[in-house]
């Protein structure tokens, strides 16, 4: 019983896919005084690295403010 219910509420959770590169935009000066705070210490060839409001941080901050409902993605064209 317990894995249907953890089936179900899994399924309609549909949260962006973490990807390496993805741009977000942020309406957390919170989130975005971190994302600029992480960058001078960020090391891309070890970590994933996204963009959050045009400054390159880790795609692990994008995460936590897209799951926030903090942020919003880049429309890609």
């Amino acid at each position: 019983m317990l894995f249907m219910a953890f089936s179900i509420s899994s399924c309609c959770d549909e949260k962006p896919e973490q990807v390496e590169g993805m741009e977000v935009t942020s309406t957390s000066p919170e989130f975005s005084e971190l994302a600029r705070k992480i960058n001078p210490n960020l090391d891309c060839q070890r970590i994933d690295c996204c963009f959050m409001d045009g400054v390159e941080t880790s795609c692990a901050l994008v995460n936590a403010c897209l799951e926030a409902g903090f942020c919003k993605m880049v429309a890609t064209e």
